[in-house]
């Protein structure tokens, strides 16, 4: 007997319509696609835009700024607090033993940019490629960022949307027993 199959899982010959009835439908399948691509666009947006290094290389050993903090007194600095990569004076310190790679976007959603050409809200440049906002902060960085966010929203919608789904059914037993509550309308 032939079985109908989607992604190796067995399916009944409902979803089998149903998907194609999706696929038929060209808007909600493109945003499907465009849905998952930002989605995981969101999972790697802490290495595309942020004031951190990815990648230190330094007196022989590596380092991954963007995931732990490292002293200044790990790269011969003075001071044992949290070290502040936009300094000269530290990246001086690391670059006379070693190198950084540095994500695409040098800074993060909240990086108040000292150095500019010009006053803020400044014009696209090399290094700001939509310009900076009234507050000298990256504009790129701060719309980019708020992808994470939408990976959070994601989440938790999807949490809720299961729950409802589970709650409807004849048995909300499941849900009791981890000390979830279903709604009287379900």
């Amino acid at each position: 007997m032939h079985r109908d199959r989607f992604l190796g899982i067995p399916i009944r010959p409902l979803t089998r319509r149903r998907l194609e009835n999706f696929t038929a439908n060209r808007r909600g399948f493109w945003s499907l696609w465009i849905f998952l691509a930002m989605f995981v666009l969101s999972l790697f947006a802490e290495m595309v835009a942020n004031d951190r290094p990815i990648l230190i290389r330094y007196d022989g050993g590596f380092y991954t700024p963007f995931l732990v903090s490292y002293a200044e007194t790990e790269f011969g600095g003075e001071f044992p607090t949290e070290a502040d990569y936009t300094d000269t004076f530290v990246l001086e310190l690391i670059e006379e033993k070693g190198w950084i790679l540095w994500p695409p976007i040098r800074y993060r959603y909240d990086t108040n940019i000292t150095d500019l050409e010009t006053p803020a809200p400044s014009p696209p440049t090399a290094r700001n490629w939509l310009g900076t906002d009234d507050q000298a902060r990256d504009v790129v960085a701060r719309h980019y960022l708020r992808v994470p966010g939408f990976r959070s929203f994601r989440v938790a919608a999807d949490h809720l949307q299961f729950h409802h789904r589970h709650c409807s059914r004849r048995d909300p037993g499941l849900f009791r027993r981890y000390g979830l509550t279903c709604s009287a309308s379900g």
